[in-house]
Formats: C-alpha cells, structure tokens, sequence
C-alpha cells in the first residue's frame, strides 16, 4: 500500500477510533476536535480555522455553540483589534483535559499493540505529522 492509499485509509480508521471513545457532554466530534486544539493562551479564529481545516464562517457557528455551553470566550486581540481570539473558559479546560486522557488511553493501547516497532513507527509517525502540519499552515495544498 502506497502512502497515498494508506492516508486516507489511517485517517478514517483514527477518526473512528476517536469518534467512539471521545463522547463527551454531547459534543460534535468538531467541537471536540477544537476544545483539543485550542492553547492555554488562546488562538486566534483565523488559525484554528486553518488547523480544523474548516472555514471561518464555519468556525464562528462551531464557536458559538461553545459559547453558549461556556466552554470557550471570545474576545478581540490586544495588539489588533481586527483579529479575534478565542480562549478555553474553566469549563472548556475540563474537557480539554478528559480528552487528554482518553487520547492518551488511545496511544497506549495502541503501542502496546506495536511492542518492539514502537520506536521506529512513532518517529515516522511524527515526521508525517510535522510535513502535514507545514503543508496547512503555508497553504501548500495540491
């Protein structure tokens, strides 16, 4: 299997994955993905947009919803107040937190079901995510 058949494939099977074990307050598997995603200190709407892989529009709907729940706040940047940023509330910190647990969970069951090729997998592994995550940021899509 080449790389491009086996991304997709590894993308579908880690979203199933996550998707069964990640059922939290009744949150969609989007609001999920950016409670994990978003830093103590914040980020701005306009980089989550880019690391969800999703709109702004989009991204102020899903952020709205948070909101409501109080999980997250919004509130303009202090050097720019073009720029819009959103933070974790007390609440938003919690799941945050649960969600590290159970990805955490997740990586060692898996690595345990790896044993030995632990090392060599996890170093790839990482360098695939650091080329994706170039790719995204400097909007170097096909």
């Amino acid at each position: 299997m080449n790389v491009a058949e086996l991304l997709p494939t590894l993308f579908i099977n880690l979203m199933s994955l996550f998707r069964k074990t990640t059922k939290l307050n009744q949150l969609t598997f989007p609001q999920t993905i950016a409670l994990y995603i978003i830093p103590d200190q914040g980020i701005e709407m306009s980089v989550l947009s880019k690391k969800i892989g999703i709109d702004l529009s989009t991204l102020s709907r899903l952020v709205n919803g948070l909101e409501k729940r109080g999980f997250v706040k919004r509130e303009t940047s202090k050097k720019d107040k073009r720029i819009i940023e959103v933070l974790l509330k007390e609440e938003g910190i919690l799941i945050r937190e649960k969600l590290d647990k159970s990805f955490d969970l997740i990586g060692s069951f898996i690595e345990k079901k790896l044993n030995d090729k632990n090392n060599s997998i996890k170093e790839a592994l990482t360098k695939v995510n650091w080329e994706i995550s170039k790719i995204i940021l400097n909007n170097e899509y096909v």
